[in-house]
């Protein structure tokens, strides 16, 4: 359980940052990048779902998980802002 526990973790991490790119490469109206993180979200997602069915106690493992990944998300965006480019 510990360890389906800390997988389901670091892969909600990763669909919360998928999503979070997702999310800005939308909102710059990225076609292809978008659709790419769309797809990660989805494959990981779904694996995600069917484990924590099998146990709700997995369930704010996965919130936790969540909130960790957008932080990451938004956090390593700033980051690459401060490098603007001239127009």
């Amino acid at each position: 359980m510990i360890l389906k526990a800390i997988i389901i973790f670091f892969a909600m991490v990763v669909v919360d940052f998928f999503y979070g790119r997702y999310t800005i490469a939308t909102a710059e109206r990225k076609a292809v990048p978008a659709s790419a993180w769309a797809g990660g979200i989805i494959l990981i997602n779904c694996v995600v779902v069917c484990e924590y069915i099998t146990s709700h106690w997995l369930i704010p493992v996965a919130a936790v998980g969540s909130m960790v990944g957008t932080y990451l998300s938004i956090k390593t965006k700033k980051q690459d802002a401060t490098v603007v480019e001239p127009r």
